[in-house]
């Protein structure tokens, strides 16, 4: 008995609709069934673990895409079509959402096709290279090519929308006063657009109706707690994972451009904070966000890591694809790395009587420093000079051929002979990286903000001679 009423319920099984809660066409067809009363059974199919290629999801969709609908022997594999028919079969139940009466259906068909037309696709297709093409393996130069194509459509197509004469009745609902299977279509698109934070506020009647499905339409939240879900914990990931670099002025501190320099010039993502030092709050400042009580120092997450040398030797051992690497020649990496541990540890005639000062309007020169600090920059020069004329590139002004973590620790020491106008009196084969120094990109960019810093440090003004920060 209980075997025959089971085959008896199969038989009688509810239409079946299968989908991912993060596809917005899946979304759209999940909406409908629920707006429509159509009794069904929703049936998730996990896109990241490729269900939707696998042989029992393709006998069903040989498309191998979400969503799906199942009804006996129909199946449909489009969510445009998968909406439209469940409201049809649900019959009267679903006439405030697709009425039959004209000139309602007619006025809702037309919004349909209008939407088909102006948006379908084009949030998709952004959202999709921006963030989901590259989770599933999606080449990133090819993700990237295809942003710069779309975006700009999908800007074009909310402004479309926005000018168009919708929510005539109620700015909540696209048609009339209550939800119709036009809102089904659009709220997930602009919903999708909340993966890549996208900024509606250009498009406020979009945005108030956006605002308004999220708080108050109780089939649209249903339908995207996953989606919200996903993003929370996408938010949390990233703030646990999300790397801030802390430096001080931009004008005086030369040991925080080495440690903006260590992200700057790789692909990792990261922040800037700046605390102003040797300035009225540093000495509180210094305590309360320096672990060590100097700058730089950076946050991974709740990991922190102070000192150059430590932010260097964690980038390598945390990002080894993405951060600066050695040169792989024994004995240039044997060269570069005592050359990066000199320059961290000596060379305090140059920090005293050069100290880094964007701003500073001395003209030194090599006869009118110590003999202490004379020597100091002549060594720095020959090595300089060794580096490239061993290991360097004639078409590279850099140490080693590739930017790497020497240039780093040694590019703000070049750009002390610049502000000093003592660059005239540096030698033919070191002179090329003083000159790559000064073109590169971060340091123009590390320069123009320190142009626009209005905070002046006496001490590094006197050249009097003071820790380091």
């Amino acid at each position: 008995f209980t075997e025959k009423k089971i085959a008896l319920a199969e038989t009688m099984a509810a239409v079946t609709l299968m989908f991912h809660p993060l596809s917005q066409n899946s979304r759209v067809a999940h909406m409908a069934c629920l707006a429509s009363g159509v009794d069904f059974e929703p049936k998730v199919i996990d896109l990241f673990k490729g269900e939707h290629k696998s042989p029992e999801f393709l006998a069903v969709n040989p498309r191998g895409q979400v969503p799906a609908l199942k009804d006996g022997e129909l199946v449909m594999g489009q969510s445009a079509s998968i909406a439209r028919y469940v409201c049809e079969k649900a019959g009267e139940k679903a006439q405030n959402v697709l009425p039959t009466a004209q000139p309602a259906r007619a006025e809702i068909d037309q919004i349909l096709t209008g939407l088909m037309t102006d948006i379908w696709n084009r949030e998709q297709d952004t959202v999709f290279f921006n963030v989901f093409g590259p989770m599933m393996g999606v080449p990133k130069d090819f993700c990237e090519t295809q942003l710069r194509a779309c975006q700009p459509r999908l800007a074009e197509a909310l402004k479309t929308l926005e000018g168009l004469d919708y929510f005539k009745t109620s700015p909540n609902f696209i048609y009339g006063d209550s939800l119709t299977l036009a809102d089904c279509f659009l709220a997930p698109r602009l919903s999708q657009l909340e993966v890549i934070n996208y900024d509606l506020s250009p498009y406020p009647k979009l945005q108030a109706y956006h605002a308004n499905m999220k708080a108050n339409v109780p089939i649209y939240i249903e339908v995207h707690k996953p989606l919200y879900a996903f993003l929370e914990q996408q938010a949390a990931e990233k703030a646990s994972n999300a790397v801030t670099v802390h430096i001080g002025n931009y004008a005086y501190s030369s040991w925080s451009l080495r440690g903006w320099l260590l992200l700057k010039l790789t692909d990792i993502p990261f922040t800037t904070e700046k605390i102003s030092i040797y300035q009225e709050n540093w000495e509180k400042e210094r305590t309360e966000k320096c672990p060590a009580g100097k700058v730089p120092w950076m946050a991974h997450g709740p990991a922190k890591v102070w000192d150059s040398m430590g932010m260097l030797t964690y980038l390598q051992a945390t990002f080894p694809d993405k951060a600066l690497k050695w040169p792989e020649n024994r004995e240039a990496r044997a060269m570069a790395t005592s050359m990066v541990g000199e320059m961290h540890s000596q060379f305090l005639g140059i920090r005293e009587e050069l100290p880094f000062n964007y701003k500073t309007k001395d003209t030194l020169s090599l006869a009118t420093i110590s003999e202490r600090a004379r020597k100091e920059v002549e060594r720095v020069c020959q090595l300089w000079k060794e580096a490239r004329e061993k290991y360097g590139r004639a078409d590279s002004g850099w140490l080693f051929g590739d930017i790497g973590p020497a240039d780093v620790f040694y590019m703000p020491v070049a750009l002390r002979l610049v502000f000093y106008g003592m660059e005239g009196e540096v030698p033919a084969g070191a002179k090329e990286f003083v000159e790559a120094t000064k073109a590169h990109p971060a340091i123009k960019e590390w320069l123009e903000e320190a142009g626009k810093e209005t905070e002046t440090i006496k001490i590094f003004d006197d050249r009097v001679p003071i820790p380091q920060a």
